[in-house]
């Protein structure tokens, strides 16, 4: 019996993955403004789904109308993307704005402030927590300051 309740203690973290939190995902990609409402795009319809089965107000769209491919596996052409992993924000070029990923059973997201600004968009003030600058995300810069 002991042996069972042990195996059972070994997988129960295993088995309880968290999931991102819609909300708050959803307040700070509705934070990102532009002159026009921005379209998102993602290829994983069960994930879409639950954007909109959670929060109203976020527009997802086509590949072709999207301004913004979240956390999507297709990279191609010169749109703009928040990535799923900080890893990939740090490797990644000047069109990569953003992640949102989890991480301890956590969402967390980021915005990089100077690329943000670069492709026209600004953030509402109540969402600055969630900016970061381009020399945080690089070892060397944050060394030299």
């Amino acid at each position: 019996m002991r042996k069972v309740v042990f195996c059972w203690l070994m997988l129960l973290p295993i088995l309880g993955f968290s999931d991102l939190d819609y909300n708050k995902v959803t307040k700070v990609l509705l934070s990102i403004e532009q002159n026009k409402p921005l379209k998102y795009f993602n290829e994983n319809v069960s994930l879409v789904k639950k954007f909109q089965k959670n929060v109203k107000g976020l527009q997802f769209s086509s590949f072709a109308e999207a301004d913004i491919l979240f956390m999507s596996k297709i990279k191609k052409g010169s749109k703009l993307v928040i990535t799923d992993s900080y890893e990939k924000l740090q490797k990644s070029d000047k069109s990569v704005i953003g992640a949102v990923y989890i991480k301890k059973e956590r969402t967390h997201i980021f915005l990089v402030r100077e690329r943000l600004k670069k492709s026209g968009l600004r953030v509402s003030s109540k969402m600055k927590k969630y900016l970061i600058s381009e020399c945080s995300l690089n070892l060397l810069c944050l060394l030299s300051s």
